[in-house]
């Protein structure tokens, strides 16, 4: 593989309301690509949810070959009441990929669905799920 990191660990350049909307974006610079977090939640459906997307661009007159973007949402719905201040862990959790990469995380907080907008190369899951399948060891094989 090729060189890889976190946003988290990206320095944020700015960050606000997108003007007009209800959308969040955060703005940073990794590898000499614009990277545009946008997040918002969408009104008309029927439960809560919200949608993030990421925009990569080269403002640079090189290709920048090899790029992959991935998304880790490990939303801890497993045993317990929810709480402001506590996490619920990952106990009691299943997940099911389904065969168009679409993603159920259940557990006794509730049921979240995860669907990738474009085309998933790859979709792990949880430390019971065999090591290939994994996220974080996914996430290092590339």
């Amino acid at each position: 593989g090729g060189q890889q990191r976190w946003l988290d660990g990206v320095t944020v350049d700015s960050s606000g309301w997108a003007p007009g909307s209800g959308v969040v974006q955060l703005h940073q610079r990794a590898y000499g690509l614009e990277l545009t977090t946008s997040v918002f939640a969408p009104r008309g459906l029927p439960s809560a949810s919200f949608v993030a997307v990421l925009c990569a661009q080269n403002p640079g007159a090189s290709d920048v070959a090899g790029v992959s973007v991935f998304a880790l949402q490990n939303l801890h719905l497993g045993f317990g009441r929810p709480g402001v201040r506590s996490d619920l862990a990952a106990n009691g959790e299943t997940v099911v990929v389904t065969t168009s990469g679409d993603v159920f995380e259940r557990g006794f907080a509730g049921v979240v669905g995860t669907r990738p907008l474009g085309a998933a190369t790859v979709t792990a899951w949880n430390q019971g799920s065999p090591t290939s399948d994994n996220g974080f060891a996914v996430f290092s094989r590339i």
